[in-house]
């Protein structure tokens, strides 16, 4: 019994995967820039509760990226009565970036930009370094991914639900305007019961790799679905795939590479950790059919970090990047803050 228990902890650890730089890399850079943003926002909180002078322009905009609700509706606002956003727009242009480039180059948000899922990558690898790494049972493994799916169906029915007027009266609401604030203190001050679900996502993330993101976050499975129509994904050459394997254990979504020609499952995170524990040269790739376009993984960081870059340029260029709350309205409403519940009713929704 005791035996039996040893090889199904060990199934799938192979010796420590080494985290590659060029993602490496990109992960850190954008979890110091969500630190710094964080940093600043305070910053300019303390400034507004002073009453010292300030301009709207002072708030990092980049914060509304925590804000994934808010922006899917104001971007579904756009889409469907054409009015702009105005309340977060970086929020907006943050989740459309992420939308596209799932749609164009597979979902690499989650595995290249996103902080929460660069800190429970590295809960993981903690996990295999301590040789705890399991593979969850299918019976198991495919029912609890169902959850993600419930959970952005929830979503999508509340929001693509509601009317243009209903949309923007909550939008333009005071619990709104004020939403990035009241995320701000749930990172700051969290409750007991935010610790204590923050400390057991945390302890199934070293044994279970990506446990947050495979499981329960309605963000990636939204991503995933977009990342399903294209064109580019992980591909192998079975004529010259000696079938060691490796791409198998190696794969943090536990994904069956090595026995098909192509990856089109919408769990792909186009980490490109496959390919950097591959031997044989050009075996997987990530490319088009045909290989007419192929990313390798240090162009893929560059193309990635460049998309959103521009994205960020042509937002402040085109006038979406700031919002347009006044300060003193922002002032008033931290006053109140406390007061300002989660709207109880929203477009007939209770």
């Amino acid at each position: 019994m005791k035996n039996r228990l040893q090889r199904w902890l060990r199934q799938d650890n192979i010796p420590l995967t080494r985290w590659p730089l060029w993602r490496l890399s990109v992960q850190v850079g954008f979890t110091v820039l969500c630190i710094w943003l964080g940093m600043e926002f305070v910053q300019f909180l303390a400034k507004v509760n002073s009453g010292a002078p300030v301009d709207i322009t002072e708030r990092p905009p980049g914060v509304e990226g925590f804000l994934p609700i808010s922006s899917l509706m104001e971007l579904w606002l756009w889409l469907k009565a054409g009015i702009a956003p105005v309340i977060h727009p970086a929020g907006v242009i943050i989740i459309a970036f992420a939308l596209g480039t799932a749609l164009l180059i597979r979902r690499g948000f989650c595995s290249w930009l996103c902080p929460v899922g660069t800190l429970s990558e590295a809960l993981w690898r903690i996990g295999q370094w301590l040789g705890i790494n399991i593979k969850p049972w299918k019976w198991v493994d495919i029912p609890l991914r169902g959850i993600k799916f419930l959970l952005l169906g929830f979503f999508v029915y509340v929001i693509f639900g509601m009317s243009a007027e209903a949309l923007l009266s909550f939008l333009q609401g005071d619990y709104n305007r004020v939403s990035d604030i009241k995320m701000l203190d749930f990172f700051i001050a969290p409750s007991k019961l935010s610790l204590y679900i923050i400390a057991i996502l945390a302890v199934l993330s070293m044994p279970i790799k990506n446990f947050w993101c495979r499981y329960a976050c309605p963000y990636g499975a939204l991503l995933g679905l977009f990342a399903r129509f294209s064109l580019m994904a992980i591909r192998r050459d079975a004529e010259t795939c000696i079938d060691c394997d490796k791409c198998d254990k190696a794969c943090p979504s536990y994904l069956n590479i090595a026995t098909v020609d192509s990856i089109g499952s919408e769990e792909c995170l186009a980490c490109q950790q496959c390919t950097a524990v591959c031997p044989v040269p050009d075996c997987l790739t990530f490319s088009a059919p045909r290989k007419l376009l192929r990313l390798r993984p240090a162009m893929y960081g560059v193309v990635f970090v460049a998309v959103f870059l521009a994205c960020v340029g042509a937002a402040r260029l085109f006038g979406y990047w700031y919002t347009t709350t006044p300060v003193d309205d922002l002032r008033t409403l931290t006053e109140h803050m406390d007061s300002l519940g989660h709207p109880r009713d929203v477009g007939g929704y209770r």
